[in-house]
């Protein structure tokens, strides 16, 4: 779910040789931590409910919103890496 295709369906740009070491855990990391930890503390404030309700709201939240930004984050660094023609190996397969 998290890896790079080797060619690209469209274009046929070679895609496999691309690392993008920890780029999106680093930012998928900070966001996503930065953003439950907001809303867990102003829903602790304004609602106090029990520690079984911030279970049932914050893992699942935490788990999506990790792949989405993981996905996304990886999306934005091959492209970045491409359009400065930093990535390594054959431009076309």
């Amino acid at each position: 779910m998290l890896g790079v295709v080797d060619t690209c369906a469209t274009c046929h740009l070679a895609l496999g040789h691309h690392d993008a070491a920890d780029g999106p855990t680093f930012f998928a990391l900070v966001i996503v931590g930065f953003l439950v930890t907001g809303l867990a503390a102003w829903v602790e404030i304004t609602y106090e409910p029990a520690l079984w309700v911030h279970a049932l709201l914050w893992v699942p939240f935490t788990f999506v919103a990790s792949i989405l930004c993981l996905r996304s984050f990886k999306t934005l660094l091959v492209t970045i890496q491409y359009r400065l023609k930093q990535m390594e190996g054959p431009p076309h397969a």
